[in-house]
């Protein structure tokens, strides 16, 4: 009777694995993820506007303390290094701008970059401190995604996750398809992004004040 309880358990364990493997519910490996195929950075080169967001501060907090009109321009440079302008404008602080450099890991399509100057920790915070392009048109819209601690078992901690779009006023619904594809094929629930205001505030070429966290 034993052995028969137990051949029964072990059943119903490798049903329950199969069912889970048949939906799509295998662990999330980060070094797994796919990103886009067809990546040119050159055609991704220029400014995008950030449309939604999922970091650890909003995962705990919400959208206090969000901010707004966040805007990314990206310009390649030597090396095919990467510079990465910042403008946001904060709930607290004001506007703000940082630059960063992120170099390409080279055994992507030049899809990965790692961010490795280290003037503005703010930056890291809120957007991470890598830089993955999922999935991307190039002219339409973007989705990034950061992981700063992978566990043990290979899956990112918390992510971090944003959706940038040529156009402030967001994206539209063939994009939103393509959004939503992408975030679940990272393991982020698209409904965890909080939408960002665009207000038209910190405009890119005005003077503004660099932070830093650290």
């Amino acid at each position: 009777m034993e052995f028969q309880r137990k051949l029964v358990l072990c059943l119903v364990f490798l049903c329950y694995i199969k069912s889970n493997l048949s939906q799509g519910n295998q662990p999330c490996f980060v070094n797994q993820f796919e990103m886009e195929k067809n990546f040119t950075l050159n055609d991704f080169q220029g400014e995008w506007y950030v449309i939604s967001i999922r970091n650890q501060w909003t995962a705990q907090n919400g959208g206090a303390f969000l901010g707004s009109s966040m805007r990314h321009r990206y310009t390649m440079g030597s090396h095919r290094t990467l510079t990465v302008e910042t403008n946001l404008q904060g709930s607290m602080l004001g506007c703000m701008r940082f630059e960063n450099t992120a170099s390409p890991d080279p055994f992507s399509n030049m899809t990965k970059f790692t961010i490795v100057s280290q003037d503005s920790e703010w930056r890291r915070f809120v957007f991470g401190s890598t830089i993955w392009i999922v999935r991307t048109n190039h002219r339409g819209f973007a989705v990034v995604y950061s992981c700063g601690n992978v566990r043990a078992d290979g899956t990112c901690e918390v992510p971090t996750a944003y959706t940038l779009n040529r156009n402030w006023n967001g994206h539209t619904p063939e994009e939103l398809k393509q959004i939503d594809e992408a975030l679940t094929s990272v393991c982020v629930h698209p409904h965890t992004l909080l939408p960002v205001a665009q207000l038209g505030e910190c405009v890119v070429n005005e003077p503004v004040l660099m932070n830093t966290m650290g």
